[in-house]
């Protein structure tokens, strides 16, 4: 996919070759033009614009840790490994968001192995044998189906790929295999999984149970309600144009950067030679070098010599072109890796320019906030006894780094002084302005005052000994 190259870089994108770097007119399909194709494609520079502003906007995301309430404390331990690889949530939902910014597209499959279903809950913690999530990248999603069922939109059929390898007799080689699941309801409304080979025979179809009962909906969650626009795609078209365009300045810049060497009414003559019939013949003139060039001879005209040097505006038209499209980068979404311009930039000025920015990313986190609660519901009820779980998760979109400044920290504190604040309000905006750690409570702050209130009285009510008492 487009996305995956460009995140990527370089090395990805070149390997594309002419779907994102078209081949000038002048380079033929034959070995000659080919072999100036491939020296006009190394001497392009591709600036990975894309995949900086993708892992800002991923640390951005995911500064602050996800926030997970109306967890019981029985349940808290299912949050430590989530996948079955020793991921927790946080960890989880970190390596998803990476891969959904750019594509705005993917899946979370809820699965339990084979066999775990005939255990008891602790039995099937014990081996391992616990549900657990997976991720499905947008690439991966092969096909799926919707049916209006009444007011709900329930989900008929999705089928995924999957790649796995296969141990050989080789102890040193493994073999990358691919297979389709399709996680589908049947006639009877029942979800049933048949796994497919790579030619798209069933090796193996079954009905996965949730404690002991066959499930009537499939355990897949898209993460957005349908393909969207990537929040990338326009800063890709501006970055594939920089590339191309540089792709013509670097090339410009070989051919004319070292002056060319040349003479004016003078034709080189080669050496006299006989063959070996006695005749006589001129051998060809071997070229002059100097340094990758060679001396161009103009053998009609006034005489002279001379350097060849590049004079015309054609490659500061190139470079203003480039610096367009950067500008234009900077806009859609690069200005969070760019340097900053010189001079100090008013808080409330930069709020607003990043402000498009942050609602764009702001909105997306708050969706895929609301699908992994449901998600976080499901996993716990699958994984417990318990009924009805409703959790909250809500992923980070404060996206503002600076923090509170000494005179809004003055006034907090001094407005909680007159009363004209509660302490529970202070202490909110003192945890948005960074000062107190995000994931700490009133009560756990107010409970670590209270005791060093009380070492301090303790230390004050203890009188000093007397020297020499013991």
């Amino acid at each position: 996919m487009k996305y995956n190259d460009f995140v990527e870089g370089e090395y990805a994108v070149k390997g594309r070759g002419e779907e994102y770097l078209p081949r000038p007119s002048s380079m033929e399909h034959n070995k000659e033009g080919n072999a100036e194709y491939a020296e006009y494609l190394e001497r392009a520079e591709f600036f990975n614009a894309v995949g900086r502003t993708k892992e800002g906007l991923h640390g951005l995301m995911m500064r602050k840790p996800p926030i997970v309430d109306n967890v019981d404390d029985t349940l808290s331990e299912y949050l430590d490994d989530v996948d079955g690889k020793g991921n927790s949530l946080e960890h989880f939902i970190s390596d998803v968001m990476g891969d959904f910014i750019p594509k705005n597209w993917g899946g979370v499959f809820l699965d339990a192995p084979e066999g775990g279903d005939n255990l008891s809950l602790l039995q099937a913690e014990n081996e391992k044998l616990s549900p657990f999530m997976t991720y499905y990248k947008a690439e991966d999603i092969i096909n799926w189906h919707y049916e209006q069922k009444g007011r709900k939109n329930v989900l008929q059929y999705v089928v995924v790929k999957e790649t796995y390898e296969e141990a050989s007799l080789d102890i040193f080689t493994r073999t990358e295999k691919t297979r389709y699941r399709a996680l589908y309801l049947d006639e009877n409304g029942i979800y049933t999984q048949s796994v497919y080979n790579d030619s798209l025979t069933a090796s193996e179809t079954f009905v996965p149970k949730k404690h002991g009962k066959p499930r009537r909906d499939i355990p897949f969650y898209f993460l957005s309600t349908e393909p969207k626009k990537s929040i990338l795609e326009d800063l890709i078209d501006v970055n594939k144009s920089w590339y191309q365009i540089n792709a013509d300045y670097k090339s410009g810049l070989h051919y004319v950067s070292v002056p060319v060497p040349y003479t004016m009414g003078f034709t080189p003559q080669g050496e006299i030679k006989y063959d070996e019939q006695g005749n006589q013949y001129q051998e060809d003139v071997e070229p002059i070098k100097l340094r990758s060039n060679s001396f161009i001879h103009f053998p009609e005209g006034c005489s002279g010599v001379g350097m060849l040097e590049f004079g015309g505006s054609g490659m500061g038209e190139l470079r203003s072109a480039m610096s367009d499209c950067e500008e234009r980068m900077a806009i859609l979404g690069a200005r969070i890796i760019s340097q900053e311009k010189n001079g100090v930039e008013a808080a409330e000025t930069a709020k607003i320019h990043r402000a498009g920015e942050n609602s764009v990313l702001a909105r997306m986190a708050n969706e895929v906030s609301d699908i992994f609660s449901l998600i976080l519901d499901d996993y716990l009820e699958w994984c417990s006894d318990i009924e009805n779980v409703d959790t909250i998760v809500h992923i980070n979109t404060d996206f503002d780094v600076s923090n509170m400044s000494t005179a809004e920290l003055t006034a907090y504190v001094s407005a909680w002084q007159a009363g004209a604040i509660s302490k529970r309000t202070m202490f909110n905006n003192l945890k948005e302005g960074e000062i107190v750690e995000a994931s700490k409570s009133f009560e756990d702050e107010q409970s670590e005052i209270d005791e060093e209130q009380m070492a301090r009285t303790s230390i004050m009510m203890t009188p000093p000994q007397e020297e020499g008492v013991e």
